[in-house]
């Protein structure tokens, strides 16, 4: 959907008669929510399960593994879902590392996931979705991690408690001032290559700031890559 659509629905919401008066009314009204429409308007939401199944592949095969033997004694994990639009990513990391629960068992694996769509991350946490969301994923996971809907949700399902409580959902606008723990563990995918050049390369610094010695990056963009 083109730009001018997603905001031509909020000057129609607003009552206003053209965009130079959004834009007045964006600069003028303090009208913080509506700041918050605008970000969920224009931000793109394109993903899906398992979604570049190869990288899901990697963190099972390699990066976990890895990053276990890495450890030491401390038998902590960090992943970060950064840009996680509506969950997909974010389950499908939390299915990942709960289907290697006998390579894991002792520790703790967390997860942590943020987009800048108050939106989507409403979505995300309540954790349900169309059936058709699903249509691609073995029999034997959908069993395993999901709730089949009946009556009103007919048509949907959700993803089981255990699952979700695996995840820390919260807002975060990734061009803003934000703090992170070191991470063992970061996804980026489908978010970076909508920025200018620059801003591709401040925030590449701030991955860089924020991930542990030999973690692991993942891009939609990049082969997975060790820092």
């Amino acid at each position: 959907m083109a730009i001018d659509t997603r905001l031509a629905r909020r000057v129609r919401a607003l009552g206003l008669p053209d965009f130079a008066s959004y834009c007045d009314y964006l600069q003028n009204s303090g009208d913080e929510a509506e700041t918050t429409e605008l970000i969920n308007a224009v931000t793109t939401n394109l993903t899906a399960f398992f979604r570049e199944n190869h990288h899901f592949e990697y963190l099972r095969d390699h990066a976990i593994p890895e990053r276990m033997q890495a450890a030491g004694g401390n038998r902590n994990i960090s992943i970060w879902s950064a840009g996680c639009s509506t969950g997909e990513e974010s389950y499908s990391l939390a299915m990942t590392v709960g289907e290697m629960e006998d390579k894991l068992r002792g520790w703790n694996v967390d997860i942590a996931a943020a987009d800048i769509d108050s939106n989507v991350v409403a979505t995300a946490s309540a954790g349900v979705y169309r059936s058709d969301r699903v249509e691609g994923l073995p029999k034997s996971r959908l069993r395993r991690w999901f709730l089949k809907g009946t009556g009103s949700r007919a048509g949907h399902v959700r993803v089981k408690p255990e699952l979700r409580q695996r995840i820390g959902f919260g807002l975060l606008n990734l061009m803003q001032s934000w703090r992170q723990d070191p991470k063992d563990i970061i996804f980026c995918r489908n978010v970076i290559i909508y920025f200018d050049k620059e801003s591709k390369k401040k925030l590449a610094d701030r991955f860089a700031d924020v991930i542990k010695p030999g973690g692991f990056f993942l891009s939609v963009t990049r082969s997975p890559c060790s820092r």
